[in-house]
């Protein structure tokens, strides 16, 4: 899960994209050119990113 921070070191870039960081990525799995599944809530302003290679189609 992303959320704003005032002081956090990561930003959005001019581009509208965000880094995330190596460490976070090995931690959920997310590996280079694989899909991943996003879910925003603008009103509670976060950004949930999940593998996704660990949602299941039902």
């Amino acid at each position: 899960m992303i959320a704003p921070d005032p002081s956090g070191r990561h930003v959005i870039d001019v581009c509208g994209a965000l880094i995330l960081p190596a460490a976070a990525r090995h931690m959920c799995g997310i590996e280079p050119d694989r899909p991943l599944v996003l879910a925003v809530s603008t009103h509670e302003q976060v950004l949930i990113v999940h593998s996704g290679t660990i949602v299941a189609v039902s």
